[in-house]
């Protein structure tokens, strides 16, 4: 449930994506009787050269987008009365990013917005340890292993690197390859990279694991020694 609402606008995105550049017809005269999505869609079909199917579809996706993150926070509030700084970070992103993108009626500017989030991600991790002396890697994860301050310290850097470099490849993706071969990264790909990585890092880094029913077999850490 928590995965499936972190990733809800992400989701609206790709859904009114698909539908809009698979059925046009019907993807139009359903936008047509939603104020935002109609004046998005009259934009478009008004510009000069005329967009793309692809194009109309990513300006419409970037609308519903928008709508489902102003509903994200609304819930997160009504639900928890508390709203996550990262949630916060993409609802931000989004809302620029998309209000531009609408603005400027370029479908591309929206693209960047996930390499906006990564970055910011990095800089979060980056900063939290050079000025404040706080390991954030280590506060999420240090219930479930025991690692030296060493470690700790390299897993860090090695979720920034992690983050820089999903991206780059994001801004590969966006500025190479078709608007529909972006969507489909966006959605399948980075959660698959991710999945990856995590799963790699996990490996890596299983002999650490605490085990609750015999604590005497957890590695000693730094402080042990």
């Amino acid at each position: 449930m928590k995965a499936f609402f972190d990733l809800f606008p992400v989701i609206f995105f790709f859904l009114a994506f698909f539908f809009t550049q698979h059925d046009p017809a019907h993807a139009v005269a359903w936008a047509s009787h939603i104020p935002l999505l109609s004046h998005v869609l009259a934009e478009a079909q008004a510009s000069v050269p005329p967009k793309t199917p692809d194009q109309i579809a990513m300006l419409i996706a970037t609308a519903v987008t928008m709508v489902a993150s102003v509903i994200q926070l609304v819930f997160s509030w009504l639900k928890w009365r508390k709203i996550d700084a990262m949630l916060i970070v993409s609802f931000v992103l989004i809302i620029v990013l998309g209000g531009a993108t609408l603005y400027f009626d370029n479908p591309d500017i929206i693209k960047y917005k996930p390499t906006g989030l990564y970055w910011i991600f990095a800089l979060v991790l980056l900063l939290s340890q050079w000025f404040r002396g706080q390991n954030l890697i280590k506060t999420m994860m240090g219930k479930q292993m025991m690692l030296p301050e060493s470690i700790w310290s390299v897993l860090n850097n090695v979720w920034v690197v992690f983050f820089i470099s999903m991206g780059v490849v994001n801004i590969i993706v966006a500025r190479l390859y078709s608007y529909s071969v972006w969507v489909n990264f966006k959605l399948f790909g980075t959660l698959g990279l991710t999945v990856v990585f995590v799963v790699a890092q996990g490996l890596l880094l299983s002999r650490y694991v605490i085990d609750d029913a015999n604590p005497a077999s957890n590695p000693p850490s730094d402080q042990d020694k």
